[in-house]
C-alpha cells in the first residue's frame, strides 16, 4: 500500500512540476484577457445569426479562460443579451475545451502538435456547430427555448456553483461567482490597476471555478500512470482506432471536468499507448459536454438545439480525430514519446518551484471551498439509499484516519531479496539497506527507497528486436510506431567499417551490476550509458575490419574487440558493473542499401562459383590429358615392341633366306616364284577370271570369259629338266 502511495504521489507530483510553469502563465494570460475584454464588447459582435457572428463567437472562446462551469453563466448572459442560438453554441463549445491555460498544459505534457490541434479543432467544432444551429433557425425549426428563469443557477447546482448574475454591475465581467456559498464576489474584485485585477481574477474566481477539477484530473491521471500498463492500448488490443474514440466519446459526455484537468489524462492515456485521435475526443468531448451544459442549452436554447449542439460535437470530434490518426503517421511523430510519470525524469529548479507552487494554490482554493465536502455529497447520492452517508462526523473521521494511516505508510520500505536499497532525502543518502529487510523513514517526499538489483543478469539489444525476432516485420506495429522504431534500430545497428561499408549489425550486451551505490548514484541513466559505452565500442572495432571481415566473422574476432572495450571504458567511468559478453546477432547491409549488397554478394558468390568450376575443368582436362598421354606412349612403346621383334623376325628370315639363296639358287627361285604365284592367285580367284592348269606345270595366266582370246604359251624354260642335281 505505501508502495503504491508513493508511486501515485510521484506521479502526480511529476504532472505537477511539467505543467506549473504553463499553468502559471496560462493563469496570468487568462486574467489580463479577462480584465482587457469587456463582456459588452463580445455581446455587441456576435449578435447576428450569420456565419459572421458564429465565427467570431467560435474565435472569442478559444483563448477565454472558462471552465465547464464558468462559461454557463456566460453564455446565459450573451444570450439574453441579444446574441443569437448558433453564436451562443459556438461559444458554448469553443470556450471550455480551450483556453490560453490549457494550452499551456498541453504544450508541457503532450507534443508540439497536438498543441497546436487542440485549438484548431475546437475551433471548428463550435464553427461547424453554431452554422448548423443557425441554418436550423432560418428554417424555423430551431423550437423556442424554456422560459426558464435562472437556468444556469438550475444547471450548475448539481456541482455545487451558484452564479448569480447581477445585471447592475460592470466589473468587466458580468457574472459573480459563489462556489458552494463560499466564495462569495469581492467587490474590491473590479477596483486597482489592470494587473492586480487580472491576478485577483486568475488566483482567485479562475482558480476556484478549476481547482476541483484540479484535483480530480491530477488524481486520475497519477492512477493512469501507476495502474495502467504500457501495452494496455498497444496493437492487437480492441482500443484502437475507431472503437477507441467512441470509447473516449462515450467517456467524456457525462465527464464534468474541464479543459486544464482534462489534459493531463489524456497525456497520460497517450504515453500508455492511446490513440492521439481518441485522446482529442477526450479533449474535445469531456469539456463541453455534461449534464450541467446539456440542461443548459436545453433550458436555453431549446430541444432542437441541444441535439444539433451533441451531434456536432460527437461527429466533429470523431472526424478530427480520425485526421489526427493519419497525420500523425504521416509527418513521423510518435505519440507514445511523452513520459508522463517517468521516474528518471529531472525537473530543474523552476519547474519544481512552479509545481510546488501550483499545488499549495489548488490545495488552499480546494480547502477554502471544503472540495471534499462536496465529493462527499456527490458520492452521498449514490450511497445514502444504501444506507451509508459518507458526510457523516463518523465517516468522516475514518476517511481522514484512513488518509492519515495511508500516507504513513509511504515510510515503510521493504528490500528484496538481491536487492540493495538506499534511503534518500532530497538527493542524500541517509541510509544503506544491504539483502532483505525493511525500515521506518520519513513518508513521501521527505525521504523515499531506491533499489538496485545486485548480480542479476541484464540484457540489453541493439539494431533488433528482441522481444519479436530478428526478421520481426514491423509492420504489425501501427504505422507511427513502426516507422519511429525503423528509424531508431537503424540508428543503433549502423557502423562503418575500415573500407567505408556501412553495415547493419544487431547485438546484444550482457552485464550484472557488482557496486550498487556507483551504479545508482554514479551516473544519472547507467543503463542507457552502457548501451552508449556498447554502441561507440562496436562501431570502434568494426572500423579496424573490413566488411567482408565482419560479414564473415567465423571466429567472433568483432565480440572479442567490442568486449574488450567496453570493459575498458566501463572500468575507466567506474560504473558498477561487469560486461559478460557481447553477441553479435545479425550482421547485414542496411535496409536502403540491402538490394545493391545482395547484388554484390550474389556476384562474388557467382566469382568464386565460376573460378572453382574454371579450376574444376582444368583439373578435369589436366587429368584426361595426361591419361592420352600416358596412354599413348604405352602404345607407342607396345608399337616400338611389336615392329622391332616383327623386324627382327623378317630380318631373321631373310638371312635365312639368303643363306639358302646362296646354296640352292634356283630352288630358291621357285619357292619365291610359287610363293608369288600363290598370292596372286588368292588375290585374283574372287574376280570372275578362270584358272588354267597345266600338267607337271602350272602356267598362271587368266584369260576373261566374257571376251574369249587364247591361252597363252607357257615360257619354255619351266618344262627344261634342272641341270644341276642338286636343284632337283
Amino acid at each position: 500500500m505505501g508502495s503504491f502511495l508513493a508511486d501515485w504521489l510521484g506521479a502526480i507530483w511529476f504532472v505537477l512540476a511539467s505543467s506549473g510553469p504553463y499553468l502559471l502563465l496560462g493563469f496570468v494570460i487568462a486574467g489580463l484577457l479577462k480584465t482587457l475584454i469587456p463582456d459588452r464588447w463580445i455581446v455587441r459582435h456576435i449578435g447576428g445569426n450569420d456565419v459572421r457572428s458564429v465565427t467570431i463567437a467560435s474565435l472569442l472562446g478559444v483563448p477565454l479562460p472558462m471552465c465547464s462551469c464558468s462559461v454557463i453563466p456566460t453564455a446565459t448572459q450573451l444570450r439574453r443579451s441579444g446574441a443569437s442560438k448558433g453564436s451562443t453554441t459556438s461559444f458554448l463549445i469553443s470556450a471550455p475545451e480551450i483556453g490560453v491555460e490549457s494550452v499551456g498544459v498541453t504544450w508541457a505534457l503532450m507534443d508540439p502538435l497536438m498543441t497546436i490541434l487542440r485549438p484548431i479543432a475546437a475551433f471548428f467544432t463550435a464553427f461547424v456547430s453554431g452554422v448548423l444551429v443557425n441554418g436550423l433557425v432560418k428554417h424555423g425549426r430551431a423550437g423556442d427555448e424554456a422560459p426558464a428563469a435562472e437556468p444556469a443557477a438550475v444547471a450548475c447546482e448539481a456541482h455545487g456553483h451558484d452564479h448569480g448574475l447581477d445585471h447592475g454591475h460592470d466589473h468587466g465581467h458580468d457574472h459573480a461567482h459563489d462556489h458552494a456559498h463560499t466564495h462569495v464576489h469581492d467587490p474590491a474584485e473590479g477596483e486597482g490597476n489592470v494587473v492586480r485585477r487580472a491576478m485577483r481574477y486568475s488566483f482567485g474566481t479562475l482558480l476556484d471555478d478549476l481547482a476541483p477539477w484540479f484535483v480530480l484530473g491530477f488524481a486520475l491521471a497519477g492512477l493512469i500512470v501507476v495502474l495502467v500498463p504500457d501495452d494496455f492500448f498497444g496493437a492487437g488490443t480492441l482500443l484502437k482506432g475507431w472503437p477507441a474514440m467512441f470509447a473516449m466519446l462515450v467517456a467524456g459526455v457525462p465527464l464534468y471536468i474541464c479543459a486544464s484537468a482534462t489534459t493531463p489524462v489524456a497525456a497520460a492515456l497517450m504515453a500508455k499507448g492511446l490513440d492521439p485521435g481518441a485522446a482529442l475526443v477526450l479533449l474535445l468531448a469531456g469539456p463541453a459536454t455534461n449534464i450541467a451544459t446539456i440542461l443548459v442549452v436545453r433550458s436555453l436554447l431549446g430541444r432542437q438545439v441541444l441535439a444539433v449542439y451533441l451531434a456536432s460535437i460527437a461527429a466533429c470530434s470523431l472526424a478530427l480525430g480520425a485526421l489526427v490518426n493519419a497525420l500523425y503517421p504521416f509527418l513521423g511523430l510518435d505519440p507514445t514519446a511523452m513520459q508522463v510519470g517517468a521516474e528518471d525524469v529531472q525537473h530543474g529548479a523552476l519547474a519544481t518551484i512552479a509545481g510546488a507552487v501550483v499545488a499549495l494554490l489548488v490545495l488552499r482554493s480546494a480547502l477554502r471551498q471544503r472540495v471534499d465536502l462536496r465529493f462527499a455529497r456527490a458520492l452521498g447520492t449514490v450511497t445514502r439509499p444504501l444506507g451509508f452517508d459518507p458526510t457523516s462526523p463518523a465517516v468522516r473521521g475514518a476517511a481522514v484516519l484512513a488518509l492519515g494511516a495511508a500516507y504513513a505508510s509511504t515510510g515503510l520500505s521493504v528490500v528484496r531479496p538481491g536487492e540493495t536499497g538506499f534511503l534518500v532525502r532530497f538527493g542524500a543518502v541517509l541510509d544503506t539497506i544491504e539483502g532483505p529487510g525493511a525500515r521506518w523513514h520519513a513518508p513521501w517526499p521527505f525521504t523515499r527507497l531506491e533499489t538496485v538489483a545486485v548480480g542479476e543478469l541484464r540484457l540489453r539489444s541493439y539494431g533488433f528486436r528482441e522481444d519479436e525476432g530478428l526478421n520481426e516485420d514491423l509492420g504489425a506495429l501501427d504505422p507511427v510506431r513502426a516507422r519511429v522504431e525503423h528509424e531508431r534500430l537503424a540508428a543503433e545497428a549502423e557502423v562503418l567499417t575500415r573500407d567505408e561499408y556501412i553495415l547493419s549489425i544487431g547485438y546484444t550486451v550482457r552485464y550484472r551490476v557488482l557496486d550498487a551505490k556507483s551504479w545508482r548514484f554514479g551516473h544519472e541513466d547507467p543503463d542507457a550509458l552502457v548501451g552508449a559505452l556498447a554502441e561507440g565500442a562496436l562501431r570502434s572495432a568494426a572500423a579496424k575490419l573490413s566488411w567482408r571481415e565482419v560479414l564473415n566473422d567465423s571466429t567472433h574476432a568483432l565480440e572479442a574487440l567490442v568486449v574488450a572495450r567496453l570493459r575498458e571504458r566501463s572500468s575507466a567511468l567506474a560504473l558498477g558493473c561487469e560486461v559478460l559478453a557481447v553477441d553479435i546477432r545479425s550482421a547485414h547491409a542496411p535496409g536502403r542499401v540491402h538490394t545493391a549488397f545482395r547484388d554484390v554478394a550474389s556476384a562474388s558468390e557467382e566469382r568464386v562459383t565460376t573460378v572453382n568450376r574454371t579450376r574444376q575443368s582444368i583439373a578435369i582436362k589436366r587429368a584426361n590429358a595426361e591419361d592420352t598421354a600416358l596412354s599413348t606412349v604405352r602404345t607407342a612403346e607396345a608399337d616400338a615392341l611389336r615392329e622391332t621383334a616383327r623386324a627382327s623376325g623378317e630380318s631373321g628370315a631373310l638371312r635365312a633366306l639368303g643363306e639358302v639363296w646362296a646354296a640352292r639358287p634356283r630352288a630358291t627361285a621357285a619357292v619365291l616364284w610359287l610363293d608369288q604365284l600363290e598370292r596372286t592367285l588368292s588375290a585374283r580367284t574372287g574376280s570372275g577370271r578362270t584358272l588354267l592348269i597345266l600338267l607337271d606345270k602350272v602356267l598362271i595366266d587368266t584369260y576373261d570369259r566374257s571376251r574369249g582370246g587364247n591361252v597363252p604359251t607357257p615360257p619354255q624354260d619351266i618344262f627344261q629338266a634342272p641341270t644341276d642335281r642338286r636343284e632337283r
